[in-house]
């Protein structure tokens, strides 16, 4: 291993008792982190989503650096948004450093994150040494030994390695994100930035081999970026790895991932808890490295076929997230905690260009059921974060994962299954019997991690013992990677051996365990091994059967109670032997089922419960005394009623105990439950609650926490003395109870139905939370912090207010403490007042003109007595961050891109107010955010009104009107008003569109504002966008009467090739080349008619990839006034004979919202009849009936017209959520091929189309 060097307090890991804990600013954080993909996002909408996300307790961001979004051509980079306002990641990483998060940075060089190309340079993958077919670098595949790293990390390291182009295009990549962007911004020099990734997805799948070839390349591109600055740790993203801790020789670390697998059953299960605890444990064993979950997202993401994600049941975030952090997880990074749309042209062709997740938020910022979860342990880690960062798993016991002592080289996938899947199982068998071990790692742990336990177990893989073990566990992949692929695992079954023999370390570290006290326990034979005999006469080591073997871990396996039955006799035996040995359980919990009535209750025997885990966490330094335990309900329907007896974390024995009185915990519902939590400044502590505390501060003599239960609850505290003033729960009187001998206070949270409580004074109290206000200490000096707001771009003056209460001088050292996000500073002042004198303080406190508007800051003054014996503390407040003035145009534009999430137009599209479009309107609301009045002026392109004077929060709405000049021709009139008020100018800018009745426009304008130009055609009845970067798509056809959008994010007018490549090799048929046509590619644009009685557009492509020798599109678009449909007219030239093969054809594909949830039920009408929507199925439509209806509602109809001597056949292909009408033209002849479709979109019945439908498609 390589020797670790003694690192500075700014280093962002710092071992403490041996656990790694995460640090920034000199303090333990746990990283409650979020993806943000900022080049999916707007760029003027980056600030409103960051503020979003530290609202919801995110402290940490994880950001991709996508080389070739960056580096578009070679040699121009573009850091700073010159090119593309979403490029400029520098004022993204100014922003990230202003409001105080911490930031894990990914340049790659591979990305993959379903971004084109896994984000490597086009430029430079057209090479020869890259070995890529031109086609599948179209379609914007991932380099090719991407899919091979997922199962041959060897081969794959390899021929990277060989590859001089990319280690020299590499080293000059990663030493411009360093030099550019990340080098001066690490934790080490004083910044944020706590760690950097090496590549993507390496070391994937616990099959795969990670060899010295692999850590050979792992370590030349770490060198890389050491070389070029970088001194924070570097680590790799691995999913289910087979050693995690093998990168410590390297220095390297590991995050792993984990994504839901609904294996059919969109909830979490019990059996899901055996991956998770596996995955957070093995990660654990890592001595040099805290454990993190890089990639977490208890769902999966939207395909590219389909207008929705799959949904998983919302309660699995929160449950998975809890039992990861019971077993120790240090750090969780939402992936993400925001859906958001491609930048054109950027998808790979199995993504969605709508990112979804369906996770906790939508494009728009909207709050989905996910958000609850996320807002769960966001405020759970914002009040107890430094606590819980700096504790570990509480284990009864060690398990050693022997995986890393087998030769490596040597070992079969089917061994390496059956080992990992016995692994969990014994996992399992103790997680049912409320044991708690911790996995060890015999070849990279040092031997003092292993002395940490009064007994290990050892589980023994040899022949006999696999035979019995089914090979039938899953692996883990992440969407970069097919199970198919695993072509060079090798899968023999058969066991050479003494080939499972552990080696000559880990053989000689158990010795000198048991050499040094400990007992050790093997299941369910003695290992094999010349050092291992020498203590198999020792009375400590001993042999248990395999007392594990019908545990399932499968999901939707397991029947309740035939498993209880079959482990009850063996648990019994096992946990008896285990108390023989002194191990006595952290964590006892007698469980009972509530009944239907809310009392009483099945009673489920001694503490076998599968739907119930629970785990403690105590704290790395021996010298601190408090723990969590975590309680975590998998059951469905009822509520269980649990008794806890745990151990006292005060107890230097470990004997003493401390009974928790019965709670209820509700159904899929998990709490992180204090104990003996310190409460510094009283000489207190929180003994105790059965609800969990989220806040805690005591301030001006006044105890306040903030605790969540669904259910009535206790708060137990030990006080030095009663408490001198009322206690109240949400500012009603409480029911409590202070016994002076034992100096407990007790206060009973009654259910929340009971609790006729005042509204919450701050805004901030959410569902099922409760405030508690104990009246402490009387008399007391109190200090007050009297702002409301700071002021961006200006020295603030923070008046802090302190009365003295008492009859005699105060004099001591006044400080204000400031925290935004994870940074912290103090400032200092002396101050003395007179007995009972009330004194207000100022403190400067200077806001950048970078800050962030809607940023808080939190602010807590401190005074401290010239003697140190007294401090006393004001309320913690938090105050916004807001510029001088705000503005906001009126009305806000917007598109659907779903029936649930519409994006802002910026700037806004402003129509006329009169049918002949002489003038259009917009308002401008204007707010006075200082303490003082301001005077703002206001100027257009027409006029400069009068200087407005504005008083403190005073509003002004002015209207502007615009005219459209006579006669004018063209359809988007910019415009900008400038608003000033002597010391900052800001501009709003509109767009007035002249869309007259009885007219139709085209325009072209960056709708999404993603940096490439969309076209819109438009008249009185409907809109169409369409973006010609992402394959000339069209994802918006809206009916302007009802404002719904007929076309979904998989895209309308999508053009595709019947026939494919034969010669592609590609197994998976999702990911052919060629497979989703054109979706990507950049299409020529042009408008023919702007204005008038018709709009036309004409979009072309010369498709170079289309088999067999390419094809060039022309398409002609036109929108007529006064019409609900458009017409797309194709001319497809063929280049050369040899492209009209018979069988090649065009294949127009178009995704509608038929089958939508907001349009249920949708049907489809024929010339052959009609049918409903239903899912995942497919029906054949006769091509010469020249015609397809969708009826969508009362309102919507969506109707395609064909020539059905041009058609060769139709179809519908129903999704999930959504329907495809596919229609393949005739074969290509050689020369000109010409065809017609026309696209209906309104309210008229079938019959009403059908009968207009020819003299529609003849025009």
């Amino acid at each position: 291993m390589v020797e670790q060097k003694a690192q500075s307090d700014s280093y962002p890991v710092k071992i403490v008792d041996g656990y790694p804990q995460l640090r920034l600013y000199g303090r333990p954080f746990f990283a409650h982190s979020a993806a943000f993909f900022y080049n999916r996002i707007p760029r003027d909408e980056w600030a409103d989503s960051l503020v979003k996300l530290k609202s919801m307790g995110i402290n940490t961001i994880d950001l991709y650096i996508a080389w070739n979004w960056h580096e578009p051509e070679e040699g121009k980079i573009d850091f700073d948004g010159r090119s593309n306002p979403r490029r400029d990641v520098k004022g993204l990483l100014e922003m990230l450093d202003q409001m105080g998060f911490a930031v894990i940075a990914r340049p790659g060089p591979v990305i993959l994150n379903e971004w084109r190309n896994g984000g490597y340079p086009d430029w430079l993958l057209e090479r020869p040494e890259f070995q890529m077919h031109p086609a599948a670098r179209l379609d914007g595949h991932y380099p090719p030994l991407s899919s091979v790293s997922a199962s041959n990390s060897e081969e794959a390291s390899r021929i990277w390695l060989s590859n001089e182009t990319h280690l020299k295009y590499t080293r000059h990549w990663f030493g411009d994100c360093m030099r550019e962007l990340l080098k001066d911004r690490q934790a080490t020099a004083g910044g944020n930035v706590i760690a950097i990734q090496l590549d993507d997805d390496q070391a994937i799948n616990r099959a795969n081999y990670n060899g010295p070839v692999f850590w050979k390349y792992m370590s030349t591109i770490a060198d890389y970026l050491r070389e070029a600055g970088a001194t924070v740790p570097v680590y790799i993203n691995p999913t289910d790895m087979r050693v995690s801790a093998a990168g410590a020789q390297h220095n390297i670390g590991a995050m792993g991932q984990w994504y839901f697998n609904f294996a059919g059953d969109p909830s979490l299960r019990w059996e899901d808890t055996a991956t998770l605890q596996f995955y957070t444990e093995t990660l654990r064993t890592q001595p040099h490295f805290p454990p993190m979950i890089i990639e977490y997202q208890a769902g999966w993401y939207g395909t590219g076929d389909d207008a929705y994600a799959k949904a998983a049941d919302k309660s699995n975030t929160l449950l998975s997230s809890r039992v990861m952090i019971g077993h120790g997880l240090r750090g969780l990074n939402y992936f993400p905690v925001q859906d958001t749309l491609y930048p054109a042209g950027y998808e790979v062709p199995w993504a969605n260009h709508y990112y979804i997740w369906e996770s906790a938020l939508n494009l728009a910022r909207d709050e989905r059921p996910r958000a609850s979860a996320v807002y769960r342990n966001g405020r759970l880690l914002a009040g107890l974060g430094a606590e819980l960062a700096s504790t570990h798993k509480a284990a009864d016991l060690g398990l050693v994962y022997p995986i890393s002592s087998f030769d490596q080289p040597s070992l079969t996938r089917d061994e390496i299954l059956k080992i990992s899947r016995a692994q969990m199982q014994i996992q399992q068998f103790c997680q049912l019997n409320q044991l708690a071990v911790e996995y060890l790692d015999l070849e990279f742990q040092p031997l003092e991690h292993l002395k940490r336990h009064k007994a290990i177990l050892l589980p023994v893989f040899d022949e006999a013992t696999l035979r019995k073990v089914e090979a039938g566990g899953r692996e883990e992949i992440t969407a970069a990677n097919d199970p198919s692929q695993n072509r060079n695992s090798r899968t023999s079954t058969s066991t050479q051996p003494g080939r499972l023999r552990l080696s000559e370390l880990a053989q000689l570290k158990l010795v000198d365990y048991v050499k040094s006290g400990g007992r050790l326990i093997f299941t369910p034979a003695a290992p094999q091994g010349e050092a291992i005999k020498s203590i198999l006469n020792n009375p400590d080591v001993s042999i248990v059967p395999d007392f594990w073997r019908n545990v399932p871990i499968e999901p939707g396996k397991t029947n309740r109670e035939e498993l209880i039955a079959s482990v009850q006799a063996s648990s019994v035996e096992f946990v008896s032997r285990l108390a023989r040995m002194g191990i006595n359980r952290r964590v006892k919990a007698r469980i009972s089922y509530e009944s239907a009535s809310g009392s009483g209750g099945e009673s489920v025997g001694a503490t076998i419960e599968p739907n119930f885990i629970t785990t403690m966490l105590v704290p790395d330094s021996p010298g601190s005394k408090f723990a969590f335990v975590g309680v975590t309900s998998f059951d469905s329907n009822k509520a269980l009623k649990i008794n806890l007896n745990i151990s006292d974390p005060a107890s230097e024995s470990g004997a003493s105990r401390i009974v928790v009185p019965e709670f209820r915990l509700s159904a899929r519902e998990s709490m992180m439950l204090p104990v003996r939590l310190p409460l510094t400044e009283v000489r207190g502590e929180i003994v105790y609650a059965t609800a969990e505390l989220i806040a805690r501060d005591i301030a001006n003599g006044r105890i306040r926490m903030r605790l969540y239960s669904q259910a009535s609850a206790e708060v137990a505290l030990i006080l030095p003395h009663a408490p001198q003033g009322a206690i109240t729960i949400d500012g009603v009187a409480a029911i409590s109870s202070y016994n002076p001998a034992n100096k407990l206070l007790r206060i009973t949270i009654p259910d929340r139905i009971k609790i006729q409580g005042k509204p919450d004074q701050a805004g901030d109290r959410r569902e099922h939370e409760h405030d508690i206000e104990i009246v402490y200490e009387k008399g007391l000096p109190e200090l007050s912090i009297k702002n409301s707001r700071l002021i961006i771009a200006e020295d603030n003056q923070v008046q802090v207010e302190v009365a003295n209460r008492t009859m005699s001088p105060l004099k001591g050292i006044l400080s204000l403490q400031i925290e935004q996000g994870l940074k912290h500073s103090n400032s200092n002042r002396d101050v003395e007042l007179k007995p009972e004198e009330v004194r207000r303080l100022t403190f400067s406190l200077p806001i950048s003109e970078k800050a962030v508007s809607g940023d808080s800051v939190n602010l807590k003054a401190v005074l401290s007595t010239d003697n140190n014996q007294t401090t006393y503390r004001s309320p913690k407040v938090s105050l916004e961050i807001l510029p001088r003035f705000d503005w906001e145009l009126y009305p806000v534009s917007t598109w659907p891109l779903r029936p649930d999430t519409k994006q802002k137009i910026n700037p806004p599209l402003i129509y006329p107010k009169d049918d002949q479009a002489k003038e259009a309107e917009v308002n401008l609301k204007l707010v006075n955010n200082s303490e003082e009045t301001i005077t703002l002026s206001r100027s257009s392109m027409l006029v400069n009104s009068l200087p407005v004077k504005l008083g403190k929060d005073e509003q002004y709405m002015n209207t502007f009107i615009y005219g459209f000049p006579a006669g004018t021709r063209s359809a988007l009139h910019p415009f900008s008003i400038s608003v000033s008020d002597g010391r900052r100018t800001e501009t709003a800018n509109v767009n007035f569109v002249a869309l007259r009745k009885g007219e139709a426009i085209a325009f072209s304008c960056d709708i999404d504002r993603d940096g490439f130009d969309d076209y819109v055609l438009e008249n009185e009845h409907l809109r169409l966008i369409i973006s010609p970067r992402a394959g000339a798509r069209s994802f918006a056809l809206i009916n302007k009467r009802t404002g719904a959008n007929l076309f979904t994010s998989a895209g309308g007018l999508r053009d595709k090739f019947v026939e494919l490549d034969p010669a592609d090799p590609t197994r998976n048929a999702r990911r052919k080349r060629g497979m989703y046509g054109t979706f990507n590619r950049p299409y020529a644009a042009e408008i023919l008619d702007g204005m008038g009685k018709q709009a036309v557009i004409k979009l072309s492509y010369q498709a170079p990839d289309a088999y067999p020798a390419g094809v060039n599109i022309e398409r002609t678009v036109t929108l007529k006034a006064g019409e609900e449909f458009f017409t797309m007219d194709y001319r497809i030239k063929i280049p050369s004979p040899e492209a009209a093969d018979g069988i090649q054809a065009l294949w127009s594909s178009n995704s509608i919202v038929a089958g939508d949830p907001a349009f249920s039920p949708a049907e489809f009408i024929t010339a052959a009849g009609h049918f409903d929507f239903k899912t995942a199925t497919s029906r054949s439509v006769d091509a010469a009936s020249g015609l397809i209806v969708s009826r969508l509602d009362n309102q919507n109809s969506f109707a395609i017209i064909w020539r059905s001597e041009q058609m060769n056949t139709a179809e519908i292909e129903m999704k999930e959520f959504s329907s495809f009408v596919n229609l393949k033209f005739k074969p290509f002849i050689d020369g000109l091929n010409s065809y017609r479709l026309v696209y209906y979109c309104g309210n008229r019945t079938f019959d009403e189309i059908r009968a207009q439908s020819s003299k529609i498609i003849g025009r």
